[in-house]
């Protein structure tokens, strides 16, 4: 996941797209959907909505979890 801190987007390349749950939470719990892209191999998050923070970012699919956390500074 980069860039870390994030502003505008948020970049995650996998071996993998397909089939896969993206989640972000804040430090409260509180989930967030944002808008996303999808590639063959990278995901694009589109942040812009976002305050300054820090977030937890789950990526997961039928067999793997892809945890992280993210800061948001603009």
């Amino acid at each position: 996941m980069y860039p870390d801190p994030a502003s505008n987007w948020i970049k995650v390349e996998l071996s993998n797209t397909k089939d896969i749950l993206v989640t972000l939470y804040n430090s409260s719990g509180v989930l967030f959907k944002i808008p996303s892209q999808k590639s063959k191999n990278k995901i694009l998050l589109n942040s812009g909505s976002l305050t300054n923070e820090i977030y937890y970012l789950a990526i997961k699919n039928e067999h793997n979890l892809l945890a992280g956390k993210i800061i948001i500074q603009k």
